[in-house]
């Protein structure tokens, strides 16, 4: 059942917010482990620097798939079944990759249990979802489950580099499978709710204006598709300048 607009904007909607923040805090922890410990996984697998950091590669490309399908699950059946899918997947991931005999296996669980179900359930779908609890505020909500991928990169690594050095890097990724993966869990109950049903009433806020915009299925001017892609190609972008200094430098 979709939830009454008058939640929109309310404090039910900024305790979700806090849930989904907190989940995506969770949910994108691989993206910012996996650096940490590449030297480990180099020394361990006995390979060199280029083919351990493939696992970070092919995650990349699962979470780019798990966005999509992610997001199209969670628009059927709503972002709680997908975030809870997420959970488990993060939950096997890294206790299959703290068990991985070689690159191999290393990387598929990477691939598709951290960053195609994992980071792809905690990430667009989780932003896509929290956009429809909010009309005034809308873009400090989207900004602030947003960074919870960077929160992420602020909470984790110095954690992990801890448990390595304390435990060792397979014991920690077992630790950080039931963190994050129960937690994503969990969280899932916290938005069971489905978003209410979209509406756009104008207003003297600018929502006139939003409205316009979306009932004429042309955003910035352009067409829908035509936005699509070209935000699609302002995120790959902004990446790739990530991408270096995120995994290499870092390692």
């Amino acid at each position: 059942m979709r939830a009454d607009p008058s939640l929109i904007d309310s404090r039910f909607a900024a305790w979700r917010l806090a849930a989904a923040l907190l989940a995506a805090t969770l949910g994108n922890a691989p993206m910012y482990v996996l650096p940490v410990v590449l030297p480990e996984v180099q020394r361990d697998f006995g390979i060199g620097r280029g083919d351990a950091a493939l696992a970070y590669t092919v995650m990349m490309i699962g979470l780019g798939a798990g966005g999509y399908v992610c997001g199209r699950w969670a628009d059927r059946w709503g972002v709680a079944w997908v975030l809870a899918l997420g959970g488990v997947g993060t939950l096997a991931g890294f206790f299959l990759a703290a068990a991985a005999p070689g690159l191999v296996v290393f990387a598929l669980a990477h691939c598709v249990l951290l960053g195609f179900l994992g980071m792809g359930s905690s990430f667009a779908p989780l932003i896509a979802d929290t956009g429809l609890w909010w009309q005034r505020r809308r873009g400090v909500a989207v900004a602030v489950v947003a960074s919870g991928n960077f929160l992420a990169g602020t909470i984790w690594p110095p954690v992990v580099q801890a448990g390595i050095d304390a435990f060792g890097w397979r014991a920690t990724f077992s630790s950080m499978g039931v963190i994050c993966g129960l937690g994503m869990v969990g969280l899932s109950l916290c938005v069971r709710q489905r978003p209410p049903a979209i509406s756009h009433p104008g207003g003297p806020d600018g929502s006139a204006n939003l409205s316009l915009a979306l009932s004429s299925g042309r955003p910035f001017g352009l067409s829908a598709l035509g936005a699509q892609w070209l935000l699609f190609f302002a995120a790959v972008c902004c990446c790739v300048a990530m991408a270096m200094p995120q995994v290499h430098i870092v390692a």
